[in-house]
């Protein structure tokens, strides 16, 4: 297949919504957390039709993935057709070494744990269940003890506003090489809690635990899902050098699938998502009636009639301030789900619009 046929670089199956945690900031709980599973068959050909169409990867997430009665067999097929295969996770499972050694063996070949608090209080107080704290940590220290690639993935919301930098220190000493952050968002503005935070305020939050982060020689990395405007114009330059702040495009790490056009998602009854976190957004069904994946050629077509709406070419960006700011390119106007709630006007700032990065 030549560059110019392939269509995607890489895809998400969400498998379940169902999930062992009840964290109050996840999109999955505007679901309710549902029962629904993709059969381990229609996954198959999810796997036959993206990797045709020339995707590389493919990320398992959920809900809870490892909690799909086949994600062993998912990742040994995906593995089989020459996919990189992903899962985000919130590692409880992994507390069971001979499940972790049999993910590793089937062809898992990166994970990522969420973890949201430093002590089981904390860490309870965002999932809702008391045991998760010590089966995540032990799930972390498997995945250390086995040479697993993985990254921490911890959520910044109103709750733990004030322990980001606790959390790295935690993690940090645990062995951690790779810390990373997202940003609370709205869910496709339905869902907006008193855990989300503005705009303005999580470029704050970011912005100093960088200073003091740096000062303590502890690495991490937050995904810059709000305008680049929004933080200091020095102090921007050296976060992206130094990679403890990951624009959503023009980066090694950086990640947009819906701007760059590289990827989509399946959500569990079939439907296709531009992203994991549009939960309530379908684009397009590629199962049947009866649950069963359409047939090759007209699940390609659909395919196809969604990577078309997607990309650059259909970005739009949330002032037309950003039309005219050189940094563009990188920020691509911050997330589109915090403006199906927040007003871009109150945070795009034009006075900081200047050279390019």
């Amino acid at each position: 297949m030549t560059t110019s046929e392939q269509q995607f670089a890489g895809f998400w199956i969400v498998s379940n919504y169902s999930c062992n945690n009840r964290c109050n900031f996840c999109y999955t709980e505007a679901q309710g957390f549902p029962s629904e599973k993709l059969s381990l068959e229609n996954q198959k050909g999810i796997i036959d039709s993206m990797t045709e169409l020339g995707a590389k990867k493919c990320t398992l997430i959920g809900g809870e993935p490892t909690l799909h009665p086949n994600i062993v067999d998912v990742i040994e097929y995906g593995s089989q057709h020459g996919l990189k295969m992903k899962v985000v996770t919130n590692g409880r499972k992994y507390a069971n070494e001979d499940f972790l050694q049999r993910m590793i063996d089937a062809g898992m070949s990166f994970t990522a744990i969420s973890v949201h608090g430093s002590s089981k209080e904390e860490h309870a107080g965002n999932t809702g269940v008391e045991r998760s704290f010590d089966e995540t940590l032990a799930g972390i220290k498997n995945c250390i003890k086995l040479n697993v690639p993985f990254v921490t993935l911890t959520t910044v919301n109103a709750s733990n506003k004030d322990r980001v930098c606790d959390m790295a220190r935690f993690l940090h000493n645990l062995g951690v090489k790779s810390i990373v952050y997202n940003l609370a968002s709205p869910i496709e503005g339905d869902v907006v809690n008193d855990k989300i935070l503005s705009p303005a305020e999580l470029a704050r939050i970011i912005q100093g635990s960088y200073k003091v982060l740096k000062s303590e020689g502890i690495q991490a990395h937050f995904y810059a899902t709000v305008p680049l405007c929004l933080f200091d114009r020095d102090l921007l330059t050296s976060m992206i050098d130094e990679s403890y702040l990951i624009p959503l495009s023009g980066g090694a790490m950086s990640e947009c699938n819906i701007y760059d056009g590289s990827g989509i998602a399946f959500d569990p009854t079939g439907n296709i998502l531009a992203c994991t976190h549009q939960v309530n957004s379908p684009i397009e069904a590629i199962l049947d009636d009866q649950q069963k994946i359409k047939p090759r050629e007209q699940v390609r077509d659909i395919l196809l009639r969604v990577r078309g709406t997607i990309g650059p070419e259909n970005w739009k960006y949330p002032s037309e301030d950003c039309d005219a700011c050189e940094m563009r390119m990188k920020c691509i106007g911050g997330c589109p789900l915090f403006w199906r709630y927040f007003n871009p006007g109150d945070y795009i700032d034009k006075s900081a619009i200047s050279s390019p990065l």
